[in-house]
């Protein structure tokens, strides 16, 4: 068995054509932002956008637990739509939810 030393010093190899991925500083902030939507490679689409009197704020989204609660993208020429929406439990989510309680 090889001797593999880098879990004691903290490195880890990576094979040829493979880039390490970075977390970003989670409080790390824009100084003016903008928040978006995106479909696959498309164009960002903007939904909001920060005042310039100061540090941006959060964006946060509600949904409410009834059938007029949704918010629905839609990319630039129509043609593919993304809804946020609250249902009824379905019996598969029931499932999960009573696999995570155990």
């Amino acid at each position: 068995m090889e001797n593999n030393n880098s879990l004691i010093d903290g490195t880890i190899e990576l094979p040829d054509g493979v880039t390490p991925a970075q977390i970003a500083d989670p409080h790390e902030r824009f100084e003016d932002a903008e928040w978006v939507f995106q479909f696959d490679d498309e164009e960002p689409i903007v939904f909001a956008w920060s005042d310039s009197s100061g540090e941006p704020g959060d964006v946060t989204i509600t949904l409410k637990p009834n059938k007029a609660s949704r918010i629905t993208f839609t990319n630039v020429n129509g043609l593919k739509v993304l809804s946020l929406y609250s249902r009824p439990i379905t019996p598969e989510t029931e499932k999960m939810r009573a696999g995570q309680l155990k």
